[in-house]
C-alpha cells in the first residue's frame, strides 16, 4: 500500500510533535526557577504553558499516527503551526511599540519586572 504525500506529511509531524509534546511536558516538571516566572504575553506561568502545550501537541501527534482522520489531522498541525508563529510574532512584538504593555496587568517598565529573556534567572 503506498502513501500519499498527505500521510508521510501527517507521519512526519505526528512523530515530531509526540517527541516534542513528550519533551516539554516532561520539562515542565522540572526544577528551574525560570519555569516559574510568567510569560509575558499570556501572563501564565511558563511551567503551565509548557504542559498545556505539550499536551496539545501529543494530542494532535495521536491523531496524526493513529487515526484515519486526515483532514483533521492536517487542520490539527496547521492550527497548532499557526499558533506557533502568531505567538512569536507578538514575542518579537514586545520590543515594538507595545514594549511597556503586559497582558497581567503591571507595567513591564516598573522595578524589578522584565520581560526580556535576558534578564531571566539560568539554572541547571
Amino acid at each position: 500500500m503506498a502513501f500519499s504525500p498527505s500521510r508521510w506529511f501527517l507521519c512526519a509531524a505526528g512523530v515530531a510533535l509526540g517527541v516534542t509534546g513528550l519533551a516539554k511536558a516532561f520539562s515542565a516538571f522540572g526544577p528551574a526557577r525560570a519555569l516559574d516566572l510568567a510569560d509575558p504575553l499570556l501572563g501564565i506561568p511558563f511551567r503551565h504553558l509548557m504542559v498545556l502545550v505539550g499536551l496539545a501537541e501529543l494530542l494532535i501527534a495521536f491523531f496524526c499516527l493513529f487515526t484515519d482522520k486526515q483532514k483533521l489531522s492536517l487542520l490539527a498541525v496547521a492550527w497548532l503551526s499557526t499558533n506557533f508563529l502568531v505567538y512569536s510574532w507578538c514575542i518579537g512584538w514586545g520590543s515594538g511599540p507595545l514594549a511597556g504593555i503586559n497582558p497581567a496587568g503591571a507595567s513591564a517598565t516598573s522595578p524589578g519586572c522584565s520581560t526580556s529573556p535576558q534578564a531571566w534567572p539560568i539554572t541547571s
